[in-house]
């Protein structure tokens, strides 16, 4: 607390008057810059646009910045715009002189020696009438000392985005959430690009918070607190505070970014960039080649008869799959090329994909001469085709399969062990309380005793085996009678069978009621939570999660490169046209995003329309594997990513 009595006086009518407020300014009046506060406001009144820019102390310029496309000039009731609270919501000792009243020192007086209107002084010291008390302490607050004197400072600025700098970089920069930068720059895209002008909070560049590289980055997921991090990241709250003075002040808030010990894990850490855009750093403009193994089957086609033609393009899983895929990638090469980028791509028939098939197209052609050698589909013809070309330089990569390691093979999909510890991991950072339970069926063992070693205090349940031994995949309503606590239970369901599915969900959600609520999980992403016998309904009321490689398809977001694609093609994008594309445009921006080696960025988390990419380097040099998934939850009828 700062106690001036008599400052002012002493100033008043003086010719320094202006130096020592701006003094005063500097000194005390940039709080904690994370006090800024962007919220979205429905207006409840008529009113005229510069009237309430006055009532809400922002300048015209701070509201049609944060609301560009509000061009009448009158505001109706109903209108919602973006606007700032008045630093007057949360201002701190720091933001008033504190005035020890004199004897027969009245309220007019006080507020003739600071120039401040009386109706000020009563609103930040409560006072109902203008009597004082001789030693009372009035607070005379800065921000109406300045207001008397200069101009309303704008409450944003425009800001040109660095090179490599994140959302996450600017936020910390300018001391908003990430949610805030976003909510005042709702144009802008995944990623920032190079040169991009965008708003920020109008402070000091004296004030502005400096990346120190020796530091690790986090940002505040939902309801995490100090005790959550401790136990996540292992780093107590005198030591957060230390490195974070603002939250001396202010509270923990979900996509706040916090300046951290460097020894958080890898993945925790901004500074890695979890999310990178790929096409802001281009270097590599040199023509990439790549080549597709596909099993189109084109000499079993029969040419000669339509009928039979339109039999087999109907009829014929595998050539759909491989005319989408190859749609696919040519609609990523064309996006490439956007970039001034030249891209030579072959295709190779595998037919039936047998080795005799394999062998033909290796020995024919050199294969080493290309960047990327894409398929085929299948693990097992994949597999023969890296033990040939096991010795040879270009990158193989499986696109739809699980395969075999090798130290030029590239595995894009996401294994089962990572997906299993990401959903674990998620459900350990639930800090409320809350009971586990394991629901499994007899094929499921293996999964359910992984998960009794990870949550030792879980209960378990197994499906009903008949007299005969076998499992019948079915619980009845009894056997879970009475199991479920009031408030928060947390239940994972193992199995591959939709039947199972069906019946555990629905007796589940019978459960579920004002004081009882389910949250329901699955290690695994299998078709038998997707069937034609599952409730989507039980499933959205059961707050259903379980592990992912890809999102689904937001429409809205997409829609300018789902319409191009209709246009072109005359039908819409399917997942394999999605895996295809998001597969090669990430690989030929990550060729072409270094002049050195493919290891240069493989480490990079890339996102894209259904697919995430982040590549880790096997034990012993036997190639890549893609680590990068998603979390899924079905919330009101609707899948939604929720990490």
């Amino acid at each position: 607390m700062i106690l001036v009595q008599n400052l002012l006086q002493q100033l008043n009518g003086n010719r320094m008057w202006n130096k020592n407020i701006c003094f005063l300014i500097l000194f005390f009046g940039y709080g904690n810059i994370f006090s800024q506060n962007f919220y979205k406001q429905t207006i409840k009144k008529n009113q005229s646009i510069d009237l309430f820019c006055l009532d809400n102390s922002i300048t015209l310029f701070d509201f049609s910045a944060l609301n560009p496309n509000f061009n009448q000039q009158l505001l109706n009731i109903g209108d919602e715009i973006i606007n700032v609270k008045n630093q007057d919501n949360f201002i701190n000792e720091d933001d008033f002189i504190f005035h020890k009243v004199k004897r027969k020192q009245t309220l007019e007086k006080i507020s003739n020696l600071y120039n401040v209107n009386i109706d000020v002084l009563k609103k930040y010291n409560n006072l109902t009438s203008f009597k004082l008390i001789k030693g009372s302490i009035i607070k005379i607050p800065f921000e109406s000392i300045v207001s008397q004197n200069y101009e309303k400072a704008n409450k944003v600025k425009y800001y040109e985005v660095l090179a490599k700098e994140g959302k996450w970089r600017v936020a910390y920069k300018y001391g908003i959430t990430i949610d805030q930068l976003e909510l005042i720059n709702p144009n802008i895209g995944e990623f920032l690009k190079i040169s991009e002008k965008i708003l920020v909070p109008n402070i000091d560049l004296k004030k502005v918070n400096k990346i120190d590289e020796n530091y690790a980055y986090y940002k505040v997921l939902p309801k995490e607190g100090f005790y959550r991090l401790k136990l996540k990241l292992d780093i107590d709250e005198n030591t957060i505070v230390y490195l974070n003075p603002f939250l001396s002040d202010t509270e923990l808030q979900e996509g706040m970014v916090l300046k951290l010990p460097k020894k958080i894990n890898f993945d925790e850490n901004l500074v890695n960039d979890q999310k990178f855009n790929l096409s802001n750093s281009i270097t590599n403009y040199t023509k990439k080649k790549i080549a597709l193994m596909l099993p189109f089957g084109i000499d079993d086609m029969n040419f000669d008869s339509i009928q039979n033609m339109k039999s087999q393009l109907t009829n014929d899983k595998l050539l759909n799959l491989s005319l989408d895929f190859y749609v696919g990638v040519s609609t990523a090469i064309d996006s490439i090329a956007s970039y001034g980028i030249p891209i030579e791509m072959e295709v190779f028939d595998t037919k039936s994909s047998s080795k005799s098939d394999i062998y033909e197209i290796i020995k024919r052609n050199n294969l080493s001469d290309y960047d990327l050698l894409i398929g085929p589909l299948t693990s097992d013809a994949f597999n023969y085709t890296s033990e040939l070309l096991e010795n040879e330089s270009v990158q193989l990569v499986s696109p739809l399969s699980k395969v075999i390691p090798k130290k030029n093979v590239v595995n894009t999909i996401t294994n089962n062990d990572i997906l299993f510890e990401r959903i674990v991991s998620f459900v350990d950072l639930d800090t409320t309380t809350h009971k586990k339970y394991i629901i499994s069926d007899s094929q499921s063992i293996i999964s359910s005793d992984k998960l009794k070693e990870r949550f030792q205090n879980a209960t378990r349940f197994y499906s009903t085996i008949n007299d005969s031994g076998v499992d019948t995949k079915s619980l009845v309503l009894d056997d879970l009678d009475s199991t479920f606590v009031d408030k928060k239970n947390i239940v994972f369901l193992e199995t591959r069978d939709q039947g199972f599915v069906s019946n555990v969900t629905s007796i589940l959600n019978s459960f579920v009621n004002d004081s009882v609520q389910i949250s329901l999980y699955t290690t695994s992403s299998s078709k038998a939570f997707s069937g034609n016998n599952i409730s989507n309904y039980y499933l959205s009321n059961l707050n259903f999660h379980y592990p992912s490689i890809n999102k689904p398809l937001d429409y809205n977001f997409y829609s300018d490169f789902i319409n191009n694609f209709k246009n072109k093609y005359n039908f819409l994008p399917n997942k394999y046209v999605v895996r295809a594309y998001d597969l090669v445009l990430d690989l030929l921006l990550r060729l072409s995003s270094s002049d050195a080696e493919f290891e240069q960025v493989v480490m990079q988390q890339t996102e894209h329309i259904e697919n995430r990419f982040k590549y880790l380097k096997n034990k012993d040099s036997l190639g890549y594997r893609n680590i990068a998934s998603f979390i899924i939850k079905y919330e009101n009828l609707q899948l939604i990513v929720v990490d």
